[in-house]
């Protein structure tokens, strides 16, 4: 209740059609098509490998309840360390500089934990898997950015309803990955995509730091 109330340009009330309404967004934001497919594409390799991070620790890797509890612990202690410390970065360097600083970063955290030679190294693997969550930090400030104040609540409707979307699938194509290539490809096919993929769609998103 004692939030300030934020000023944001007014909408016509002539525009009732929920579908104009979102292509709106799309007409006045910027490399909005873009950065939703790279969102997304977060989301999906995301929710591939993470319900298998578990199982492949125990099952594969052989590690016991101190190291699958280690590695959640280790990727908190990454973001509450580097969280407010990278997010001052992004907003003296730019978003986009800082997802590439740390992209490499947790795609080699996947590599280790795939082929950890023991199990203490998934310990390892997760703190530097926390880089991920980090990067979300950038994200986060970079989405609003890339539309007019007014189209945010449509613009984050939009991302709701494709990473959702995106997420759906994901977990199965994981297992069948699994059962049919291998468990460590769950945690290398994210990879090829991070950077064969997502990385090139990046590159072609202006950066939002200070953008009029």
């Amino acid at each position: 209740m004692k939030l300030t109330e934020v000023a944001r340009p007014g909408l016509e009330a002539k525009k009732t059609n929920p579908l104009e309404g979102f292509r709106e967004v799309f007409r006045q934001g910027t490399a909005t098509k873009r950065w939703l497919l790279f969102i997304s594409l977060n989301m999906f390799t995301g929710s591939m490998l993470i319900p298998f991070r578990y199982p492949f620790a125990y099952e594969v890797k052989g590690g016991g309840p101190f190291i699958i509890g280690g590695i959640t612990t280790a990727m908190i202690l990454t973001e509450a360390l580097f969280a407010a410390p990278i997010g001052r970065l992004a907003d003296r360097i730019g978003r986009k500089k800082i997802y590439y600083m740390l992209t490499p970063i947790y795609c080699f955290a996947y590599l280790l934990f795939a082929f950890a030679p023991s199990p203490e190294w998934l310990i390892v693997a997760g703190f530097l898997m926390g880089f991920r969550m980090v990067a979300g930090v950038t994200g986060s400030a970079m989405t609003p950015e890339l539309v007019p104040k007014q189209f945010i609540g449509r613009w984050r409707g939009i991302i709701g309803l494709c990473t959702g979307l995106m997420t759906i699938p994901a977990p199965i194509i994981g297992g069948l990955v699994w059962e049919h290539l291998g468990p460590e490809w769950v945690f290398i096919i994210p990879v090829f995509i991070d950077i064969l993929v997502r990385l090139p769609i990046l590159s072609t998103v202006p950066e939002t730091l200070n953008r009029k």
